[in-house]
This record gives structure tokens, C-alpha cells and sequence, in this order.
């Protein structure tokens, strides 16, 4: 923290006299460097609630850079552009429980406001609105809805291009319905074979069994290889080293109904982290992962102590 701050203050202090150089005002400088500050020194204490502070401190330094002589330089609404930041900053809130309700909420604030400061944008505010949508309802609904998190990637990647498409490029080719026919058709069965792909990759991936936590026996028998994989298993989610150790040991024992008993094992696939998730939403992928790499194990150890029974 001593090390951010430091810098922080380094750059303040040339940005306050480059700025003062220049003939700009100050006083957005300073207020963005004191909301900055504020920010690491709640880290010390209060770091799962502090983002609303960084989103002031980028709010200032955006009020900053509009003072400066540069070309396209946007006068978005001072209001609107605020807390459009400050919805964006609710997500990285950490608040456990609630963390999904209110990362939706900060999205859905981010989205109204988005939509009104980028007024003379017109379709791309309309895009953005949609994007920020997806977000809020894939980050409230998988709460009651399994697996709505993997869709996200498809579904704001598919909103982007087909809005792209229908708004920008369409347009363009008004004059030519043979190929506005063959672009929908292209765009028609590209959404539906990805669409297809997914269902199947997440009926895949939600094979589940029904998992007994009662344990006779455990790996403590096996040799130390068997431990080092089922290590790696737990720690890593690669199963590939256990099962091959698992297959050797059963081997070695003559044990006939082998497939029985690492079938939870060949079936299990970790939950896939989308490209597009939050740091908490990682968070808790990872820990359900790990969750569900012990009831497989669990599994596994009292479908052996039947065997060894």
C-alpha cells in the first residue's frame, strides 16, 4: 500500500504542476488524489468496501482530462457519468452473500445512467444498455438458476454482433436483399449451432450423482502416488494422474468392477469459469470446484472400502 501511495503522490505532484503549466484548474486534480488517497487508507480496514471511492477519484480524473485542449474530448453529464461509475463500482464490493443482488443492482444503475449520458450516441447506447442487462440478470438469476453464469460469454457476444449486424451493417446493404437474405441466414444458423453447442456442453457438464458421505475406507492404505494425485486433483482439479493411479492400484488388486468405481471420477468436469466474470463470481466457482472434488473423492473412498469389504 506504502508503495501505491508513493507513487500516487509522485505522479499528483507532476500532474498538479504540469496541469498549473498548462493554465487548467487544479482543483479536480487535487479532489481526484484525496478520493484516491481515502481509497488505499480504507484498505487497511474497510478494503471490501471501498470501490465506490475509486470510482470517485476516476470520475475526477475524467473531470481533469475534459478540461485539456485534446480533439474529441467528450462533456458527458457530470450526474449521470458519476454514478453511472459508481454502479460499475458496486460489483467489486465484497459483501458475501448479497454480493450477487448488489453487483445487479450496480449494474442496473450503470445502465440507466449509461443510457442517459450517452444520449447523442444513439445505437451504441442502446447496446451498451443491453450488455449491462445481461450482466445484472446473469449475475442475480444463477443464484437460482444453475449454470446461467456459462452463458453469459454466448449471450452477450451473440447481443453485440447481432446488434452490430442489424444496426450498422444492414443498413448499408438496403440495396442488395440478396445479400441482406444470405447475412441473415449466416447470422440465423451461427446463433443456433453455438446455442446447440452450449446445451450440449453444459448437459455434459452437469452429469451429477448422488454422492454417499458415509466413509469406511480411506486412501490412507494407498501408497504415497495415490495421495500426491489426489492432491493434485483436489488442488488443481486435473484428474488425469489420479485416474491412472486409481486404475493401476484396482488393477493390481484384480478388482473386476474397476469402471464402477471411478465412473465419478471419468464423468466429473469442474465448472467453467467464464472470460467475462468477477472477481467474486471466480471466487465462488473455484470454492463450488473444490467442493465438488471432495464428494468425488468421498465418493470414490467408500465405493473402495465396499470393495475392500
Amino acid at each position: 500500500m506504502l508503495k501505491r501511495i508513493a507513487l500516487s503522490t509522485l505522479t499528483f505532484a507532476i500532474a498538479y504542476y504540469a496541469l498549473r503549466e498548462l493554465g487548467v484548474d487544479t482543483t479536480y486534480a487535487v479532489y481526484a488524489y484525496v478520493s484516491y488517497l481515502t481509497y488505499e487508507i480504507l484498505g487497511l480496514k474497510f478494503s471490501r468496501f471501498r470501490s465506490p471511492l475509486l470510482a470517485v477519484a476516476i470520475f475526477f480524473v475524467l473531470k481533469v482530462l475534459a478540461q485539456l485542449p485534446i480533439p474529441y474530448n467528450l462533456n458527458l453529464p457530470d450526474f449521470d457519468l458519476l454514478m453511472f461509475l459508481i454502479g460499475l463500482s458496486l460489483v467489486w464490493i465484497d459483501s458475501d452473500r448479497l454480493q450477487p443482488i448488489l453487483s445487479g443492482v450496480g449494474l442496473t444503475i450503470s445502465a440507466y445512467f449509461g443510457y442517459t449520458m450517452l444520449s447523442p450516441f444513439g445505437e451504441l447506447r442502446i447496446l451498451l444498455v443491453i450488455v449491462l442487462v445481461i450482466l445484472a440478470l446473469t449475475t442475480v438469476l444463477p443464484v437460482y438458476i444453475k449454470g446461467l453464469i456459462e452463458w453469459r460469454n454466448f449471450l452477450i457476444a451473440t447481443t453485440v454482433i447481432s446488434y452490430s449486424y442489424f444496426a450498422f451493417v444492414r443498413p448499408i446493404l438496403s440495396n442488395r436483399p440478396g445479400l441482406i437474405s444470405l447475412f441473415d441466414w449466416v447470422l440465423v444458423l451461427a446463433v443456433f449451432l453455438k446455442a446447440l453447442s452450449k446445451v450440449r456442453m453444459t448437459v455434459t457438464e452437469g452429469e451429477t450423482f448422488e454422492l454417499h458421505r458415509r466413509s469406511e475406507v480411506g486412501f490412507e492404505e494407498m501408497t504415497d502416488e495415490v495421495e500426491r494425485a489426489k492432491g493434485e486433483f483436489l488442488e488443481k482439479g486435473d484428474k488425469t494422474k489420479l485416474l491412472v493411479v486409481l486404475i493401476k492400484y484396482l488393477s493390481d488388486l484384480s478388482v473386476r468392477d474397476l469402471e464402477v468405481i471411478v465412473e465419478p471420477l471419468v464423468k466429473y468436469q469442474d465448472r467453467r469459469i467464464p472470460k467475462l466474470a468477477f472477481n467474486w463470481e471466480k471466487r465462488r466457482i473455484l470454492k463450488e470446484n473444490l467442493r465438488r472434488r471432495e464428494e468425488i473423492l468421498r465418493e470414490i473412498t467408500r465405493r473402495l472400502g465396499e470393495v475392500k469389504a
